[in-house]
């Protein structure tokens, strides 16, 4: 079995590197254009942007400047969750030369699985994926085997010996952070004993749905209930009216955690079209919409996981791995904040691009 190169003891020493580069050179924004192509579920470039390929800011070392990076999204482009990831990619190519090939999936693990095994035979200089399932455990090891370098962003669902051919996972700490934002509701008095919690989300099967919703369970038990989880997708209108038609079967609903950002971005509308009042909603993620229900207080709060962190820090810990062999760390971005009233104001201007 492959080592898992995750040297969480050298992590500040390495933060301190990035400082460096970053002070450097700037805070630059994202830019450098962007391309698109049409293809299919044979692995062959489908929706890809691309960043980066400057000559970078990062002194000594190899030379890394052009040198393709492979950043594969689990979601769709019109995701609104994804658009501070590419900011935050897109910015760290800027910095660093590195050519950010970004490809989404479209919430499809078998054209996920395509996209990887493309960059693999195109020898790229490193892969960043989202990871929902075990699905992918033999291409995480098959690229290590090749020599090119992984690392999981924002849904790592890669186990056994899979898991030890990541080198660092950068997100969140989804069955923590589940029970983070049920114990919220519960200590504002939003869910009580017995009371039926919608859970609706985008992708039901990928891990970050069944970790969070286990972890909302883990409050709940106590309470004698659990949330139903229902699927609803990324479609803004497919997800409102799916969530709308739950409600209007279920008119007993006291409480809906969105978990994840799109499935969160609609609820205030499906509880509208459903006709229902006094339904408490909480969640994951930020919007525009999530933001505006925070400000009114029809959100009790949303869990922060910091996407732009998470394609910044993916392609700079990268970077620092392929120009000056520095191994990457686990980052856990967000922590256990929570956005709410006292402080939506703070990120209300950052969202979406940076938030």
């Amino acid at each position: 079995m492959l080592e898992r190169f995750t040297y969480l003891t050298t992590h500040w020493r390495r933060v301190i590197a990035l400082a460096g580069a970053l002070a450097a050179v700037g805070l630059v924004g994202a830019g450098c254009g962007s391309d698109s192509d049409s293809g299919g579920d044979d692995g062959t470039p489908a929706q890809a942007s691309t960043a980066g390929g400057g000559s970078g800011g990062l002194e000594g070392g190899l030379d890394i400047a052009g040198k393709e990076v492979l950043f594969i999204h689990s979601s769709d482009s019109g995701n609104p969750f994804d658009v501070p990831v590419v900011s935050g990619s897109d910015a760290a190519a800027k910095l660093t030369g590195l050519k950010v090939n970004t490809q989404f999936s479209d919430g499809d693990t078998t054209k996920l699985r395509n996209l990887f095994q493309s960059g693999i035979s195109r020898k790229v200089a490193g892969i960043i994926t989202a990871v929902p399932d075990a699905s992918l455990n033999k291409q995480l090891c098959e690229a290590r085997r090749a020599g090119i370098p992984v690392i999981v962003w924002n849904i790592n669902g890669a186990t056994g010996e899979g898991a030890s051919c990541v080198m660092a996972y950068v997100g969140q700490d989804f069955r923590t952070t589940g029970s983070v934002i049920a114990q919220r509701m519960v200590d504002e008095g939003k869910i009580q004993q017995g009371d039926r919690v919608f859970c609706p989300v985008e992708y039901p099967n990928f891990s970050y749905a069944t970790e969070r919703a286990a972890g909302v369970n883990e409050v709940l038990e106590p309470l004698g209930t659990k949330c139903d989880v229902l699927g609803v997708g990324v479609d803004e209108a497919k997800s409102r009216s799916t969530e709308s038609q739950y409600l209007l079967g279920h008119r007993d609903t006291k409480a809906v955690i969105g978990l994840g950002g799109p499935s969160q971005s609609v609820v205030l509308a499906a509880i509208k079209q459903a006709g229902l009042k006094d339904v408490a909603v909480g969640g994951f993620d930020l919007s525009p919409k999530i933001v505006e229900g925070i400000k009114s207080g029809e959100i009790t709060a949303t869990v922060d996981q910091q996407p732009y962190s998470q394609g910044f820090m993916s392609v700079m810990q990268l970077a620092l791995y392929l120009k000056y062999g520095l191994f990457p760390s686990d980052i856990p971005t967000g922590g256990t904040g929570l956005i709410d009233k006292s402080n939506v104001e703070l990120v209300e201007s950052l969202v979406p691009d940076y938030r």
